[in-house]
């Protein structure tokens, strides 16, 4: 009676009756990221790889979420992608996204551009892993996110972060082959968290 519904699309992809289903999706009206992922479900059994991209497409440009840009590469060719990317990366843009931005130019291994929209993130896990894939060819860069991330940690708190910050310091003094940015770093350190003894002892090791 008021046409589409979730459990009426849910009841008949359980049928298998995916040519209905897929109608009752299209009937939806503005936007349910719910409905179009029920979409992308069936669009994928009847094999419409076409809709399904953009579909994907739609989703990614909507949510932003990474993971519709994952899937969406593995549905294209390379030269598909590459439209793709251009496109998705403009309008990422364009809504400032550089969550979206920097994962996508790390899944890219452009790491020096996934730096450059990272500034204002704070997932730590993907700030490290950013940060040893800039080791190799841009260790400077690999120091100032292994310097955020060591401050990071300091203020989240005692015990395990402090130990986490210091994994952080020993990662710039490996890399920082001339000492000089490992040394302001430590001093900064000290000069800001003197008073707290158990870091310190972690620091004075590094």
């Amino acid at each position: 009676e008021s046409g589409f519904n979730e459990i009426l699309i849910n009841k008949l992809i359980s049928l298998n009756r995916l040519g209905e289903a897929l109608v009752e999706c299209r009937k939806t009206k503005g936007f349910s990221e719910d409905i179009e992922n029920k979409k992308i479900v069936i669009l994928r059994k009847v094999g419409d790889f076409n809709e399904l991209k953009r579909t994907l497409l739609i989703l990614l440009k909507r949510t932003g979420e990474f993971n519709y840009a994952v899937k969406l590469k593995q549905q294209s060719s390379k030269e598909e992608w590459e439209k793709y990317f251009k496109d998705v990366a403009k309008d990422a843009k364009g809504k400032n996204r550089n969550s979206l931005l920097s994962r996508i130019y790390y899944n890219e291994n452009d790491f020096r551009n996934a730096y450059e929209y990272s500034k204002n993130l704070s997932d730590s896990d993907y700030l490290e892993l950013l940060a040893k894939k800039l080791s190799i060819e841009n260790p400077e860069l690999a120091c100032n996110l292994f310097k955020k991330l060591c401050f990071a940690w300091i203020k989240s708190g005692s015990g395990w972060p402090y130990k986490k910050a210091g994994k952080m310091l020993e990662s710039i003094k490996m890399l920082d082959k001339k000492g000089s940015f490992f040394g302001k770093t430590r001093e900064e350190i000290t000069a800001l968290h003197k008073k707290k003894y158990s870091l310190m002892e972690i620091i004075n090791r590094v």
